[in-house]
């Protein structure tokens, strides 16, 4: 993770590309557990049920001696609000059985009954493999949650965001300095739309623009930082089929980790100092594309 201290954008990026390819939340194996989950378990939802899988190359292994046996194992299906580890709803489990040492589970597949709260909104599902003992149900190994929206429990395509209807006034002429520009975040631009990201990933964060020199100071707790150049001219965009004039805001992060970081708003100003943004962020070669609302004062 990126210091936020140092570039506030820099989290702005890692929390929009997580929406793009989901977010990996990784477990980790007990210290005193003689389980070892090699590769990764595999869940999909079919004919009604879920079908929990384990390739050739996936494996369950107890390494302990010929005499040790686990306690009761199963691949279980948890769906959370926030990512994993997190208090959650178990929506199907394949129980395995006992498993004695110097012996795997691998190359199987099989299938059990689902049961999904009828709940809209992001929730993330999280295999992981798990074993019963005195202290009832612990959790060995996790692999990578997927991030899906849901709609009355059923897989189902987020809402699109629009920013607010009416025409576009031209932006102010006089270069913004010494202002205060405030960004929320509403939605990142997935195949040509705009699109609704989680709660977790929505942000609002205020900026202002130094009237000596051209950095930005970032305001607020989280994320925080100094130490980027700022620019801004008047552009041309269209919107609704129509052209418009807008303010463009070029924020510089020069070269982090080995990667030049750079944003680029486009501001159609609707009322006063208010209205609506496109931001593309470029780290490198990959670059990504939010909406939201902003206020300039």
């Amino acid at each position: 993770m990126i210091d936020v201290e140092a570039v506030a954008l820099r989290s702005w990026v890692v929390s929009a590309i997580s929406v793009i390819i989901g977010i990996a939340c990784c477990g980790s194996l007990s210290a005193q557990s003689q389980l070892v989950v090699i590769g990764e378990p595999l869940w999909a939802f079919e004919n009604g049920g879920c079908t929990f899988s384990l390739s050739a190359e996936t494996k369950i292994v107890n390494q302990g001696t010929a005499e040790s046996l686990t306690g009761s194992l199963r691949l279980s299906l948890v769906m959370t609000a926030n990512p994993f580890p997190d208090v959650g709803t178990l929506v199907s489990a394949a129980d395995l059985g006992q498993l004695q040492g110097g012996y795997e589970f691998s190359d199987s597949s099989t299938s059990a009954p689902v049961q999904i709260p009828a709940e809209t909104g992001y929730r993330y599902f999280t295999l992981v493999v798990e074993e019963f003992n005195s202290s009832g149900w612990v959790t060995y190994s996790s692999g990578r949650s997927k991030l899906v929206y849901m709609r009355q429990g059923v897989f189902g395509t987020p809402p699109v965001w629009r920013p607010q209807t009416g025409r576009v006034i031209p932006p102010p002429v006089s270069t913004p300095k010494g202002m205060r520009l405030v960004f929320s975040q509403k939605a990142l631009e997935v195949g040509g739309k705009a699109y609704v990201v989680p709660k977790i990933d929505q942000y609002s964060i205020s900026a202002r623009l130094n009237i000596r020199g051209r950095t930005v100071v970032y305001q607020g707790a989280s994320p925080k930082g100094t130490g980027a150049d700022w620019s801004y001219k008047n552009g041309n965009a269209r919107w609704q089929g129509k052209g418009c004039r807008v303010g463009v805001l070029v924020i510089d992060y020069g070269v982090t980790q080995g990667k030049s970081v750079k944003s680029t708003y486009w501001l159609f100003f609707q009322k006063n100092g208010r209205g609506f943004y496109k931001a593309t962020y470029a780290i490198g070669k990959d670059s990504v594309t939010s909406w939201g609302s902003f206020t300039l004062g």
